[in-house]
C-alpha cells in the first residue's frame, strides 16, 4: 500500500479546482456528510472515492490505497437493489 492523500490535500485540491465536497456530493448524488466521511476515513464508498479521485485527477489506488484495487461495479449494485426492492414490495 502506498501512501494515500490525507484530508487536507484532498480538500485543498478540490478547492484549487473551484469545488468544494457539497458540490460534489449534489454531482455525485449523495450527501455532503457521506464525502466528507469518505475523505476523512469514516466511511468506505468506492463510488464516491472514485469520483473524489477522478475530479482531483488521481488514480484512486493513490488518493484512497486502502481500498485496493477493487472495481466498483454498478450493474450488479443496481441488480441488488432492485432484488431488494422487489423483496420489500413483497412483504408490505
Amino acid at each position: 500500500m502506498g501512501l494515500s492523500m490525507d484530508s487536507k490535500s484532498i480538500s485543498k485540491e478540490l478547492h484549487s479546482l473551484g469545488f468544494n465536497q457539497s458540490v460534489l456530493a449534489e454531482a455525485i448524488g449523495c450527501s455532503p456528510s457521506l464525502v466528507n466521511k469518505v475523505i476523512n476515513r469514516k466511511a468506505v464508498s468506492l463510488r464516491i472515492a472514485e469520483a473524489i479521485s477522478k475530479v482531483i485527477g488521481q488514480p484512486r489506488t493513490k488518493v484512497f490505497p486502502e481500498l485496493g484495487d477493487r472495481k466498483v461495479i454498478p450493474e450488479s449494485r443496481q441488480a441488488q437493489v432492485n432484488r431488494l426492492k422487489e423483496i420489500l414490495c413483497d412483504e408490505m
